[in-house]
C-alpha cells in the first residue's frame, strides 16, 4: 500500500535504465489523495514491467505512467483504476515501447482512459484487453493524440459511458495501424464511436470488428477535420440505434480532399435513419469500393451523400430491408 497520506508513487524509476518490476502488487486506496501512479518512469529506458497487479483509486489516478522513456516492455499487468481523469496506462513523449497482453480497467464519472498514448511514436499495443466506463461523458478505451507510427492490433477495446465514448480514438497523428481489434462502445445517451479519426492522415484501420450502441448517433468509424488519405478496409461494423452510421466521413477542414479509401467493409445497421456509409459536408475525393452494406430501418440508406463531391463508388453491394 502506498500514497495513503499524500501524492506519491508505488515505485519511481527516474533516470535509470534496465529496471525490472515483476510480480508486485500495488494498492492505493485513499481516494482523497490525488495523483499517485503505481509505477512511474521518466528518463528511463529498457525497463521491464511484467506480471504485476495494480489497484488505484482517486481523481487523476494512474496505474502506470511513463514519460520520456523508450524501449519499455509493459506486459501481463492487471490494472484497475477508479476516479475522474483516470488512466490505466499513460505513455507521454516516449517511443518504441511495447504494451502487450495487459488487462486494463478504468472507472469513474468522466474522462477515463484505458490506454493513453500522447506525443509518442513507434509504440506497439498488442493483445490488451481494455475496459473503460464512466457515468458521464468522454471515456476512451484506447486514446492516441499527436502520435504516429504506432501499431494497435489484436486488442479488445470496450468503452461505456453516457455520451462521447470512444473505443479507439486517433487525433493529430499519422501512419498508425489499427488492425484486427474488437471494439465495443455503448452509452446511455448519444454520440458514442467505435473508431474515430480526427485531423489525422495516412492511417490504416483494417480487419476490426466494431459494435456501437446508445440512444442515437453512435457511429462505427468516424472521420472528420482533415482526416485524409486513410485506409478503412475489411472491417465488420454493426450499429443498432437511430441515426447511427456504419462509416461517417465529414468536414475535411481544408481545401485538399479527404481522399480516403473505404474498401471491402461489411456494414450492418439496424435502426431508422442509419445509413451504411455517409459522406457528408466536404467529404471529397474518397474511393468507396467493394463494400457490403445491409440496412434495416425506415429511411436508412446503404450509401448517402450530403454536400460531398468527387467521390468514386465501385462494386458495392447494398441491401435495404425497410421502406425508404
Amino acid at each position: 500500500s502506498y500514497g495513503n497520506l499524500s501524492s506519491g508513487y508505488g515505485i519511481n524509476v527516474t533516470g535509470v535504465n534496465s529496471t525490472t518490476v515483476k510480480n508486485c502488487f500495488f494498492l492505493h486506496e485513499n481516494s482523497s489523495v490525488i495523483y499517485a501512479p503505481a509505477i512511474y518512469a521518466t528518463l528511463a529506458n529498457n525497463s521491464l514491467f511484467v506480471n504485476n497487479k495494480v489497484n488505484t483509486t482517486g481523481n487523476l489516478s494512474y496505474g502506470i505512467e511513463i514519460f520520456r522513456s523508450n524501449f519499455t516492455n509493459i506486459s501481463k499487468i492487471a490494472i484497475n483504476t477508479t476516479g475522474n481523469f483516470t488512466y490505466g496506462i499513460s505513455v507521454l513523449t516516449s517511443s518504441r515501447n511495447n504494451l502487450t497482453d495487459n488487462n486494463v480497467s478504468t472507472r469513474g464519472r468522466s474522462n477515463t482512459y484505458g490506454i493513453n498514448i500522447t506525443t509518442s511514436n513507434n509504440n506497439i499495443l498488442i493483445g490488451n484487453t481494455v475496459k473503460t466506463s464512466g457515468t458521464n461523458n468522454k471515456n476512451y478505451a484506447i486514446h492516441l493524440f499527436s502520435s504516429s507510427n504506432n501499431n494497435v492490433s489484436s486488442n479488445t477495446a470496450i468503452a461505456r459511458g453516457s455520451d462521447n465514448t470512444y473505443g479507439v480514438y486517433l487525433q493529430s497523428g499519422s501512419n498508425n495501424d489499427v488492425s484486427s481489434n474488437t471494439v465495443n462502445t455503448s452509452g446511455t445517451n448519444s454520440d458514442n464511436y467505435g473508431v474515430s479519426l480526427i485531423d489525422t492522415s495516412n492511417n490504416i484501420v483494417s480487419s476490426n470488428t466494431v459494435n456501437t450502441s446508445g440512444t442515437d448517433s453512435n457511429h462505427g468509424v468516424y472521420l472528420a477535420q482533415n482526416a485524409d488519405y486513410n485506409l478503412i478496409g475489411k472491417n465488420f461494423i454493426n450499429t443498432s440505434t437511430t441515426a447511427s452510421y456504419g462509416i461517417l466521413a465529414q468536414d475535411s477542414g481544408a481545401s485538399d480532399p479527404n481522399s480516403n479509401n473505404i474498401t471491402g467493409n461489411i456494414i450492418l445497421t439496424r435502426a431508422a435513419v442509419s445509413h451504411g456509409i455517409f459522406l457528408f459536408t466536404d467529404a471529397g475525393n474518397n474511393l468507396v469500393v467493394n463494400n457490403v452494406v445491409n440496412t434495416t430501418g425506415v429511411e436508412s440508406h446503404g450509401i448517402t451523400l450530403g454536400s460531398a463531391n468527387l467521390n468514386n463508388f465501385t462494386g458495392n453491394n447494398v441491401t435495404i430491408n425497410a421502406n425508404i
